[in-house]
């Protein structure tokens, strides 16, 4: 009886290690996912855009409108020699 209780204790120890050993792991794939997740965000940030579109309506009705697009590049657009 008290060998099959031990035993029963030895199994449920190591299962609790088992499960801290897979908890750690999980909390380290959830950190690489939100660091790949950022440095995604962050490439589509660099190759974004924005849009300001401004209308104006004169005295007669008449609708004014303007976009204008600006494109976020590091890129220099010529190269200094």
């Amino acid at each position: 009886m008290i060998t099959i209780f031990c035993l029963i204790l030895l199994i449920w120890s190591i299962e609790g290690l088992c499960s801290d050993y897979d908890h750690e792991n999980e909390r380290k794939r959830d950190y690489r996912r939100a660091e790949r997740r950022h440095k995604e965000m962050l490439e589509v940030m660099k190759n974004r855009k924005r849009v300001t579109r401004t209308l104006v309506r004169d005295k007669h009705g008449r609708i004014i409108a303007q976009e204008t697009i600006e494109y976020y590049d590091d890129k220099p657009d010529f190269e200094i020699e």
